[in-house]
């Protein structure tokens, strides 16, 4: 009976309840009832107890879940009947039997975090890339595959007239700041200076590789006040590169745009990544909405990012075994992580989840059930009265 219902060693985590779930596809389940084996008859009438009829449907779920990757056994889909012959297998069974049991069903439920990581891993990551990786990628692409386009705007264009739409976003704090950082990074670059001086050795008209550098000190603004996610003054920076980009859109050459637009993507496609990370604190509505507005690089990256936050989720030491219940039970996250996903792969893999968390779950009531019954049958063993009864029959005085 142990093996029938899928608890015992070695068949809670592989063919206990598989061993039925077969011989129900290929024998039916009179067959099954009218068989030779007594354990599969008694955990089959159990079921039938259970829902009232024939427990075909019963079996068929089992293996549902077990295609999902959650391994559920017989014992999981029963009901009051199958679960107290569940208790009595257990109670009946030898002591080496009894605990090899009940140890298979805490493996069980220990690698239930595990195995919801894997699930989440590979729903949100299928190529297997992670987060680190991915960002290390796209922070590599960010100007390597724009270059070639960089330096031939910088080439035709050694100096750009002074506009004073520029000049008023350069006066501001954050204006300041990304000049800095453009002046910094041309004084450690050899033979490289903001631009042609005059006779009296000023420099009036900046060059067009300046301005660029300027832009991407806002670049660096951004990422530095976004590293944890969106805030009120990284959209203000936001606003002030897009104004400034929009200003030297209209003094640059063609190529320069061409160079930008490349750039542009794959800074996208980098905040992609990172936003996602943060998607927790964006909004359903807002979240649906940029779904739909994303190229599919931008999904796939932001999708990377809601997977290394669910697993920082699951993994956190503050959070128990149970963790699946926190993404189950929560319809606002649900509703955050489902524009990123078609239809039907959602709602996989939220069934997925949700009988993860019901097999934990039901996984805990049965240890504690099993573990009841066999210290009753140890307390009953060892009573004043059991010992009587047995030095009684022995023919002790």
């Amino acid at each position: 009976i142990v093996e029938g219902l899928g608890i015992g060693a070695g068949t809670a985590l592989g063919a206990g309840a598989g061993l039925l779930t077969e011989q129900m596809g290929t024998r039916g389940t009179e067959a099954v009832l009218g068989g030779p084996s007594r354990s599969e008859r008694t955990v089959l009438r159990a079921l039938q107890r259970d829902v009232g009829g024939d427990p075909s449907a019963a079996i068929t779920d089992v293996g549902r879940g077990r295609a999902l990757g959650v391994p559920e056994n017989v014992a999981d889909v029963g009901g009051p009947y199958t679960q107290a012959l569940e208790t009595r297998a257990i109670t009946n069974a030898s002591p080496e039997e009894a605990i090899a049991a009940l140890d298979a069903l805490r493996t069980r439920n220990d690698q239930s975090r595990q195995r919801v990581e894997t699930r989440t891993d590979e729903a949100f990551s299928p190529q297997g890339e992670d987060y680190f990786a991915a960002e290390e990628r796209l922070q590599n692409e960010l100007y390597t595959r724009s270059k070639p386009l960089y330096e031939a705007a910088y080439a035709k264009y050694p100096a750009l007239r002074e506009d004073p739409g520029m000049t008023q976003i350069l006066e501001t704090p954050a204006g300041k700041r990304a000049v800095q950082y453009a002046m910094t990074l041309i004084r450690n670059q050899p033979g490289k200076t903001i631009g042609r001086a005059d006779v009296t050795g000023l420099v009036r008209r900046p060059s067009l590789e300046f301005y660029d550098y300027v832009k991407r000190g806002f670049d660096q603004l951004i990422a530095a006040e976004e590293k944890g996610g969106p805030t009120p003054l990284g959209h203000a920076y936001r606003e002030m590169r897009r104004a400034y980009r929009d200003r030297l859109d209209t003094l640059a050459p063609d190529e320069y745009k061409a160079a930008r637009q490349q750039y542009a993507g794959d800074l996208e496609v980098r905040d992609a990544l990172e936003s996602g990370r943060a998607f927790h604190r964006q909004q359903p509505e807002e979240l649906a909405s940029r779904a739909k507005a994303m190229s599919q690089a931008e999904t796939n990256a932001f999708r990377i990012g809601m997977g290394q936050r669910l697993s920082e989720l699951i993994q956190s030491p503050e959070t128990d075994r149970a963790a699946i219940r926190k993404l189950t039970g929560s319809p606002a996250l649900m509703a955050r992580l489902e524009p990123f996903f078609k239809p039907n792969e959602f709602a996989i893999f939220k069934e997925a989840l949700e009988r993860e968390a019901d097999l934990f779950e039901r996984g805990q009531t049965a240890i504690g059930r099993g573990e009841s019954a066999v210290r009753a049958k140890a307390e009953s063993a060892y009573s004043p009265g059991a010992r009587a009864l047995k030095m009684a029959g022995a023919g002790v005085r």
